[in-house]
């Protein structure tokens, strides 16, 4: 899992937001790593704007980095974006094929963590476990109450990448069944992220597309969410799609031909 330019923007339009809790602990689903198509004079433009306090020093770290050849730098690099939109207390990352630094722990079956966390991160990791049921349990119980949950996954056109794509009702039923707030959802259009406030303008383009398709091209492109877990103290709860949350005769109506 990479951070890439569509990563790092996303990133930055959530900091511009004022999200993010001050100083957080953060749980890294899928040790990420640096792809490397943002520049850095770019990124240490962003310091100076984003993190103006601790300019001097983040700019210290990236030219030591440059000066490495090791395995690790590119895992490192990321870090330091983390740094500079999150500057975060501790960072815990849990991956089968990580660094030494992370731990490789099977997702598809229940952890044990010694805390709980201000953010979670999964850049592209739910997709590549097979029991989503409890990895996204497991997100829910590691997050504090007030905590943010931030997830870039498939939504179209990814070929055997994963074992899932994963459409915006999910996200939006996940929410609703378990209290999340919907902070930021977006997707990208060409080169430009599109922001949707609410489930009904996620359903009206998505609409709009379908009677447009040439507008609707079936590249790779992710989704991408960010959400507030509420202070509700409930257990993770599994969601049911809405456009099934109807009685049985709502829904036969929906189909009556005579």
């Amino acid at each position: 899992m990479a951070i890439s330019q569509s990563e790092y923007t996303f990133l930055s339009i959530l900091s511009q937001l004022s999200i993010f809790p001050e100083n957080p602990t953060i749980l890294e689903f899928g040790e990420q790593h640096w792809h490397g198509d943002v520049s850095l004079d770019d990124v240490k433009q962003d310091v100076d704007i984003f993190l103006p306090e601790k300019s001097q020093q983040i700019r210290q770290a990236l030219s030591d980095l440059m000066q490495r050849q090791d395995d690790q730098k590119n895992f490192d690099m990321a870090k330091i974006v983390y740094r500079l939109f999150l500057d975060y207390h501790s960072l815990v990352a849990i991956d089968l094929h990580g660094t030494e630094h992370s731990l490789p722990l099977d997702l598809n079956y229940e952890i044990s963590l010694d805390q709980k966390f201000d953010i979670a991160i999964n850049f592209g990791t739910g997709e590549h476990v097979f029991n989503v049921y409890q990895f996204f349990k497991t997100i829910h119980e590691y997050i504090k109450p007030d905590g943010i949950m931030l997830h870039v996954m498939p939504f179209l056109g990814w070929m055997d990448h994963g074992f899932f794509n994963f459409q915006p009702t999910f996200y939006w039923d996940l929410a609703e069944s378990n209290h999340y707030e919907v902070l930021a959802f977006l997707f990208i259009r060409g080169k430009e992220f599109l922001y949707l406030e609410d489930r009904q303008a996620v359903t009206s383009y998505l609409m709009a597309l379908r009677l447009e398709p040439k507008k609707c091209s079936i590249v790779p492109s992710n989704a991408y969410i960010a959400m507030r877990k509420t202070d509700k103290p409930t257990d993770f709860q599994i969601p049911m799609q809405n456009f099934f949350q109807m009685t049985p005769e709502e829904y036969w109506s929906l189909s009556k031909k005579f």
